[in-house]
């Protein structure tokens, strides 16, 4: 979340990716700065948190799903993220930003 908050697309597709690795390197560098680029823009936040472990649930081995609450223009809505697990740790896999409501409008779509 700190990477969305300083718009860097490169430390967020060092850490966006599959069992296979990060993003960064196996993806066209074009199409991986849009898609980082529209995923930033969702999750840009004034303030963020992980909702509790016991909210957390492990979906399949290797695999985390967490609920990130994120606060914006007053407004205050979970987004669910699932990471998955690679040699070198955690790697961000799937972000379901049609919770995140509509990026740069307050609360639309976030109620």
């Amino acid at each position: 979340m700190n990477a969305v908050q300083a718009n860097d697309l490169r430390a967020m597709g060092q850490l966006w990716g599959t069992k296979s690795g990060p993003m960064v390197g196996r993806m066209d560098a074009d199409q991986l700065d849009m898609r980082l680029t529209v995923m930033q823009r969702y999750l840009v936040h004034e303030k963020y948190q992980i909702v509790p472990a016991r909210a957390t649930a492990t979906v399949r081995e290797g695999r985390r799903r967490y609920r990130v609450e994120l606060t914006r223009f007053g407004c205050v809505v979970q987004v669910p993220i699932e990471l998955v697990w690679v040699k070198s740790g955690w790697l961000v896999n799937n972000v379901d930003l049609t919770q995140a409501g509509t990026p740069g409008r307050p609360c639309t779509g976030m109620e």
